[in-house]
């Protein structure tokens, strides 16, 4: 099963921040056959259609999942431009 959780925020007028939550639970039998990923966001809107953005999402995968996923345990680091029509 699949649970999924965000939220999106504009404190500050042109200020833009989002995070993002998935749980991924792989085989219900076995508790540590999980991955959870996180995802963070903070942007700035330059103009309005223009917003640029800086990402990191982190992915954490329980010890059953790592065996089958090793490569899911990571970091990732990202810059983003939008253009909104």
């Amino acid at each position: 099963w699949l649970a999924e959780g965000f939220v999106r925020a504009e404190p500050v007028r042109r200020l833009l921040l989002g995070a993002r939550v998935s749980y991924w639970q792989r085989d219900t039998r076995e508790a540590t056959d999980r991955v959870t990923t996180l995802l963070a966001t903070a942007g700035w809107r330059v103009l309005d259609p223009l917003e640029f953005f800086v990402a990191v999402n982190r992915s954490i995968p329980g010890a059953r999942a790592v065996q089958a996923l090793p490569a899911m345990d990571n970091w990732e680091f990202r810059v983003v431009g939008r253009v909104v029509f």
